[in-house]
This record gives structure tokens, C-alpha cells and sequence, in this order.
């Protein structure tokens, strides 16, 4: 199944660009980067962040990255993909981060 990324988190005062490969099955789903409860993400964010406490609403989390001055995006814009592994990820194709930066 042909899958696509999202666009990227970013704003001016950028300076951290966090990179994942394509999002998962639940991601692509609810349109959230690292939407699957089992990704350690968010949690690995909110101790360094917010102090260990958790926020729900997705735009207050990407609000305390770009505070932070930390974006999001994948490597990959599309790609086939069976599940969510990275190991399935075939005919991929990248992101323009030339056009990015």
C-alpha cells in the first residue's frame, strides 16, 4: 500500500530537526506525528520539556516543540509500506530538504 508523509513542523527559530523515516499506520490515521501509544516519543519530549507532565492536545505538542525550538518531519514524503515496519518500506521516496532549508 502506497502511504505518504506528513508536512513538516517548523517555524523560523527553528533549530533541532527531528527526522523519522515514514509515520506509522495509526499516525497516518489520526494525521499525528508519533500518534501510536507505544512510540516513547512524546513522553521522551514532555520529561525533557514539561517537566514529566504529559499534554493531550496534539497542537499544544507541537506548540512545546517549536517553544523549544524543535521540528518534526520524515525522510521519506512516500513510500509502499505492508504495516508500519521500517523494514517493509519499498519504492520510497525522499523529501526535498534542499527545498526545505
Amino acid at each position: 500500500m502506497r502511504k505518504s508523509g506528513f508536512a513538516p513542523i517548523i517555524n523560523k527559530n527553528t533549530e533541532i530537526l527531528i527526522l523519522g523515516s515514514l509515520p506509522s499506520d495509526i499516525s497516518i490515521l489520526k494525521g499525528e506525528y508519533y500518534a501510536n501509544p507505544q512510540n516513547q516519543f512524546w513522553r521522551i519530549i514532555f520529561t525533557i520539556y514539561n517537566s514529566g507532565v504529559p499534554v493531550v492536545d496534539y497542537k499544544k505538542k507541537l506548540d512545546l516543540l517549536l517553544k523549544n525550538k524543535i521540528g518534526l518531519w520524515d525522510v521519506l514524503t512516500e513510500a509502499h509500506r505492508t504495516g508500519s515496519l521500517d523494514s517493509n518500506i519499498k519504492q520510497e521516496v525522499l523529501n526535498d530538504f534542499s527545498g526545505l532549508y
